[in-house]
């Protein structure tokens, strides 16, 4: 640096401590954000915990909208968005939650799959109306599993054990062989021999599912351990205590107390031009 710059010790230290700075900033913010989005979904579930049948989806968006745009109004543009992508993602997490565990035929068993698949469709176009603000690449990387599940739910039965691999993997204690019957049961496109072809290949899968998962080696402490968006509120705030720790001098240098563990946190490679120009000259106050 100091060749190529024609920089002196102490403009190269003071450029240093300046990015030390802004990813210690960077953090922060991604720390702040998760636990904004711990108190604003905390009472997301309750208004997915119906049958999908009787769930009103644009009543549920107005009413979390509600509770995100009062604080999301008094935040940065960038932050604000950000909270609002956390906050779709949870929402179609719990909605494709409250599918896989419905009866979706109904109490009486009248309602096919076909109707089920139109619902789907016209609450991609709820959610799409309801988070606007989201940019259309991060709608589509959110709503993308809706898709995923038309296509399982439309799915021939060759092509059932692709579908049923990757929800079990998403959704492990949902995807089971009762679920998989009532899908079934519900393809009034079907013949009988399509069903006993679904229903063989389902059950194939499955067991080959879970006989890969009981070989499988334990995985190491290090591959469990969370990301920092799924830490609970106490381990991110021990990792702000080990910031300050570190500036304090009580931890060295290279082992930056984070979380429970004593792993080195991710940071991001970031040019501190690009830093300068995104801090905002006037924030909306808080």
């Amino acid at each position: 640096i100091k060749q190529k710059g024609k920089l002196t010790d102490e403009q190269i230290e003071g450029r240093i401590q300046t990015r030390e700075i802004a990813q210690k900033f960077l953090r922060m913010t991604d720390i702040c954000r998760s636990i904004l989005m711990d108190g604003l979904v905390s009472d997301f579930h309750n208004l997915f915990n119906v049958n999908y049948v009787d769930l009103d989806l644009a009543t549920v968006l107005e009413r979390i909208l509600e509770v995100i745009n009062e604080p999301g109004q008094q935040l940065h543009t960038t932050f604000q968005r950000k909270i609002y992508k956390d906050s779709l993602q949870k929402c179609v997490d719990l909605y494709v939650k409250c599918i896989l565990s419905s009866n979706l035929r109904g109490a009486n068993g009248e309602i096919e799959m076909e109707n089920i698949v139109a619902t789907i469709n016209e609450d991609i176009d709820d959610f799409k109306g309801a988070f606007s603000m989201v940019s259309i690449r991060n709608f589509d990387e959110c709503i993308k599993v809706c898709h995923d599940l038309i296509e399982f739910f439309e799915a021939t039965p060759a092509f059932f054990a692709m579908h049923i691999s990757l929800f079990k993997r998403a959704y492990p204690e949902l995807i089971n062989i009762n679920f998989i019957k009532m899908v079934i049961a519900m393809r009034a496109d079907f013949t009988k021999e399509d069903r006993k072809e679904a229903l063989d290949v389902s059950k194939d899968t499955l067991k080959s599912l879970s006989k890969k998962k009981h070989n499988s080696p334990e995985p190491k402490s290090r591959d469990r351990a969370m990301s920092n968006s799924e830490l609970n509120l106490s381990e991110r705030l021990a990792s702000v205590d080990g910031d300050r720790n570190r500036s304090q001098g009580t931890v060295p240098d290279n082992k930056l107390q984070f979380g429970a563990g004593n792993d080195e946190p991710k940071t991001a490679t970031i040019r501190l031009e690009d830093f300068l120009a995104s801090v905002p000259k006037k924030m909306t106050p808080a």
